[in-house]
C-alpha cells in the first residue's frame, strides 16, 4: 500500500558470472509475472485495493560491479555489503520493511527512497530455461514451512517451491489469510 501498487527488488546475484543487460530483462519479466499471479489471488478479496502491480528492479548486489553488464543507469549495483559467510547482499539500510513506521523516512539508506527495495530475489544461477519460474525460485526461502503435511495438500510453495509454476489454491488460501491479518493489524 506504501507504494501505491509498486513493488522494488534488489536481485542479490551471488556468483562469480556476468549477468547480461538481456538477462535482466528476462528477471525482470520473471519477476513482473509471478508476482502479479499473487495479486490476481487477491483481486476483489476482502477490500483488496489493487488489481495490478508494477515490478521494478533497483538494485543488485554482486561480487563485482563488472558482473552487472549492459546498461546500468538508475539501478544501484552494492559490492559492499556481505553477510557472514563473506557473500554479496542487498544493503539492509534500504529495506523498506524496516521503515514502515518510521518518521524520518529512508534515513540510513544511502541512496534514499530512489534506492530502497520491497524484497529480495536470491540467485546463485541463472536460470537456462526459457520463461524463467521466479515463483519457485523466489520463494525458496520458504520451503521451511510447514513442518508436515497438511491433509492431501501437496503441490503448493510451502512445500516444493522448485517445482511449482502457478500459486496453488492453498497458497492463495494463506496469502489472503495473511492480507486479512495484515490489512486488520495496519488499519487498511
Amino acid at each position: 500500500m506504501a507504494n501505491n501498487g509498486s513493488i522494488k527488488y534488489c536481485v542479490n546475484w551471488n556468483n562469480t558470472e556476468t549477468v547480461t543487460s538481456s538477462q535482466r530483462v528476462l528477471i525482470a519479466r520473471a519477476l513482473q509475472k509471478s508476482m502479479q499471479e499473487w495479486v490476481d489471488v487477491l483481486v476483489g478479496f476482502d477490500g483488496f485495493p489493487l488489481t495490478t502491480v508494477d515490478v521494478n528492479v533497483v538494485s543488485y548486489a554482486a561480487k563485482s560491479v563488472n558482473q552487472i553488464q549492459g546498461d546500468t543507469t538508475g539501478l544501484d549495483i552494492n559490492t559492499v555489503t556481505q553477510n557472514s559467510k563473506g557473500e554479496p547482499e542487498c544493503d539492509p539500510r534500504c529495506y523498506r520493511t524496516k521503515y514502515l513506521d518510521s518518521k524520518t523516512g529512508m534515513s540510513e539508506c544511502p541512496g534514499g527512497d530512489k534506492s530502497s527495495y520491497d524484497m529480495v530475489l536470491r540467485l546463485e544461477t541463472m536460470p537456462t530455461y526459457p520463461g524463467i519460474n521466479i515463483l519457485g525460485i523466489a520463494t525458496k526461502d520458504w520451503q521451511h514451512f510447514p513442518d508436515g503435511p497438511i491433509g492431501n495438500q501437496g503441490g503448493f510453495l510451502m512445500i516444493r517451491p522448485d517445482y511449482i509454476i502457478h500459486v496453488a489454491e492453498f497458497d492463495a488460501w494463506m496469502l489472503r489469510d495473511w492480507w486479512r491479518k495484515t490489512k486488520a493489524h495496519r488499519n487498511w
